[in-house]
């Protein structure tokens, strides 16, 4: 039988492995081929293969969650700003209401969005008991108008924390099961029943393994061309990275090696008048070796 790297596989990709030689093995009859107690173990283990799926994204009722909390958090900034805005009308019924409801309203309403998720909730239950305990503050509110503004702002956050609690305890019935351990264990049992398949079909060869081990072979081929098509994306990748940090960090090196060139030449000093005259000497003494050189092959 051919050979796979069974943990280089990706989940998705080791679950539908895991299936597919689920399925080939059963149209064998596998006590006839002494693999059945191996196979048996394999099959128990099945349905642990579903808790190989992607993990855990978000959950169904955080999108709803998110709303309630943005509607509170609207609702509290109305009431806030409307109570404030009233506190500029000269009018000696509303001061009085103000008076009674400002207090509270400023305290738990007034710029909630700004704090903490954790806070905000905390704030709105503390403001509501408020309300209970002092019955004077809602009836104010309520004479100014805001009774609407108040029940809306209620409801959400009633609303809200019931779908916490929803959130919280459907999270808890989540498996605890770790993916890798399970993944660990399956691959275990798949290399038994590998290893047992390609033994025993030496030691019984009076018994025809060949069709099963030709599918699992084409099997094992499509599924290890995924793992040597991915390890070049990734070797081509990482090569490519490589290059391009190595060119980065080159460059600089080279424009500070060309500058330092430079400075070097500029920093050769200039020759006198003498030093010159006394080269212009030398280079004629030379030029005049030369022509009488030439005279003399002449």
């Amino acid at each position: 039988m051919r050979k796979i790297y069974l943990s280089n596989l990706l989940k998705l990709e080791f679950r539908s492995f895991v299936e597919e030689v689920i399925r080939i093995i059963s149209k064998s009859d596998t006590k006839a081929l002494h693999i059945d107690a191996t196979f048996q173990v394999l099959i128990a283990k099945r349905p642990f293969i579903n808790l190989l799926d992607v993990p855990y994204r978000s959950h169904p009722l955080s999108k709803e969650i998110t709303f309630l909390n943005k509607k509170c958090l609207n609702y509290a900034a109305l009431i806030a700003s409307q109570m404030r805005g009233l506190k500029r009308i000269e009018d000696v019924r509303i001061s009085k209401l103000i008076d009674i409801a400002g207090p509270a309203t400023h305290f738990y309403l007034d710029y909630l969005s700004q704090k903490k998720l954790s806070e905000i909730h905390g704030m709105l239950k503390s403001f509501f008991i408020e309300l209970r305990e002092k019955p004077e503050i809602k009836e104010a509110i309520v004479a100014l108008g805001y009774e609407g503004y108040l029940d809306e702002l209620q409801n959400a956050h009633i609303a809200y924390n019931k779908l916490i609690m929803e959130r919280i305890e459907s999270k808890a019935k989540r498996s605890n099961v770790d993916p890798k351990a399970i993944q660990r264990d399956l691959e275990h049992w798949l290399r038994l029943l590998f290893n047992q398949i390609d033994l025993y079909q030496y030691a019984y060869p009076e018994l025809n393994y060949r069709p099963m081990i030709n599918e699992l072979n084409v099997l094992i081929s499509n599924f290890s061309r995924l793992i040597n098509v991915r390890a070049a994306n990734n070797k081509m990748k990482a090569t490519k990275t490589k290059k391009i940090k190595e060119k980065k960090t080159a460059s600089p090196k080279k424009i500070a090696q060309k500058d330092k060139q430079v400075t070097e030449k500029k920093k050769e000093p200039l020759l006198s008048i003498d030093e010159l005259k006394e080269k212009e000497k030398h280079l004629q003494n030379l030029i005049e070796m030369v022509k009488a050189s030439k005279r003399l092959k002449s």
